[in-house]
């Protein structure tokens, strides 16, 4: 006699399409749960999380009123320019050193706005930016790269000044929750009016765990419940790693698959089978 253990897997898809603007990055997002009583969380990287006030969501045409917290962190190197202009009122300015991992750079520049251009071209991968509200230059850290404070000195009336950074962090990105199935989420700039719509699409599908005793060359037939995926189903696929030795099996048609007992003892498979969608049961 022989025991069979089978199980399915789990695969959501939330796949994005663009319509009206295109601000939003994603065209589609891969989630996988094994809770399926719960929501799908879904993380949008599109916008700051801050700019939550600026936004309105809808999901398939109603105003969506669910909880968003904040996903996709972002290093930031922050330096606030105050004391640039603290006794070196009138420029240009020079730039005495500037280290970004081991390279240093010297320049002069006439504003902020040529200063900020210098140090996008020096470093681009940190995508510095001027930020006039917080009076900060703002910049995202990539591949743990380091950098000192920057030595200014005053070229009209003469002086120095130093200015350092801080590391923070930014969200760049909203995470939510939505029902299984297929919806529509729609992002609306408030200011512009401007609207994004994503289409998500996705299926809750359990694992199964069946356990099945046979008699040695006896066979039976298990057939997956594959009426909730989306597309036409495909061929089975055992994904354990450990090869059966108590039991043969064959998948005869879609969906199912047929095991014969061969020797006393335990076999496990791992079964899996997908749509045209990617989804799996």
């Amino acid at each position: 006699m022989k025991k069979l253990l089978l199980f399915g897997a789990l695969l959501f898809l939330l796949n994005g399409s663009k319509a009206q603007s295109n601000f939003i990055h994603q065209d589609s997002i891969f989630t996988r749960t094994a809770n399926c009583s719960a929501g799908i969380a879904v993380c949008i990287d599109s916008f700051v999380y801050d700019s939550i006030n600026n936004l309105r969501f809808f999901l398939d045409g109603r105003q969506f009123s669910g909880t968003f917290t904040p996903c996709t962190v972002d290093t930031i190197h922050n330096y606030g320019y105050t004391d640039i202009f603290r006794g070196l009122e009138r420029g240009p300015w020079r730039l005495d050193s500037w280290t970004v991992s081991g390279r240093t750079f010297t320049g002069t520049f006439a504003s902020l706005d040529v200063l900020v251009d210098s140090m996008r071209r020096w470093d681009p991968l940190g995508d510095w930016r001027l930020e006039p509200i917080s009076k900060t230059i703002f910049g995202f850290a990539k591949n743990g790269r380091q950098y000192s404070c920057q030595n200014i000195t005053g070229l009209g009336r003469g002086g120095r000044s130093e200015i350092c950074y801080n590391i923070g962090v930014e969200f760049k990105g909203l995470r939510f929750s939505v029902p299984a199935g297929v919806r529509q989420f729609v992002v609306e700039k408030t200011r512009t009016g401007d609207r994004d719509t994503v289409t998500l699409i996705s299926a809750c599908i359990a694992s199964d765990t069946i356990r099945k005793t046979i008699a040695i060359g006896s066979s039976q037939n298990y057939c997956f419940d594959v009426s909730q995926l989306l597309g036409r189903p495909g061929a089975l696929v055992n994904f354990c790693n450990s090869p059966t030795t108590h039991a043969v099996f064959d998948a005869p048609s879609s969906g199912c698959i047929r095991y014969v007992g061969t020797t006393v003892g335990t076999d496990t498979a791992c079964l899996r089978v997908c749509d045209q969608y990617r989804i799996c049961d």
